[in-house]
């Protein structure tokens, strides 16, 4: 029996994962975030897989390291960030600045199982680039039978 509900969640987590590849596709595809770019701050990331490891490039534009914050569990990869902008707009005898941020989140899911602790992460020139290597097989370990 424990067999059976091993594979029903097992089974759960992989339809969960792929409906949420699905879902990603279908919205980068139509164009939403075209259409919401400039209200939703949505992020342009390019995903890529290759034989060694996943690798992601997220374009930030002008955001500070200490602004990001990047984690990984339950096979997702979450990137969260503040962008910081500042207008100042002089007329006459007074001067208006203003401050915004915008917050966001994106989750990502692993294609594979990744070596968690190996990921790397580099932020240069607006473009945050994430390695996360590709978890590798465990090797057989044959264990001896101590007769004592």
């Amino acid at each position: 029996m424990s067999q059976l509900i091993l594979w029903k969640n097992r089974e759960l987590r992989k339809l969960k994962r792929d409906m949420d590849r699905l879902f990603d596709r279908c919205w980068s595809e139509a164009g939403i975030s075209l259409f919401l770019g400039p209200l939703a701050g949505t992020t342009a990331i390019r995903k890529s897989v290759t034989e060694d490891a996943f690798v992601v490039r997220a374009e930030l534009g002008n955001i500070d390291q200490k602004d990001l914050s990047i984690t990984v569990a339950h096979d997702t990869l979450t990137i969260r960030g503040t962008r910081k902008a500042k207008s100042v707009n002089t007329q006459g005898f007074y001067e208006q600045i203003e401050e915004r941020l915008h917050t966001f989140t994106r989750h990502i899911p692993l294609p594979f199982k990744v070596e968690v602790d190996e990921i790397k992460a580099h932020l240069k020139n607006g473009i945050l680039t994430i390695v996360a290597p590709r978890q590798k097989p465990q090797k057989v370990r044959r264990i001896q039978i101590d007769t004592h």
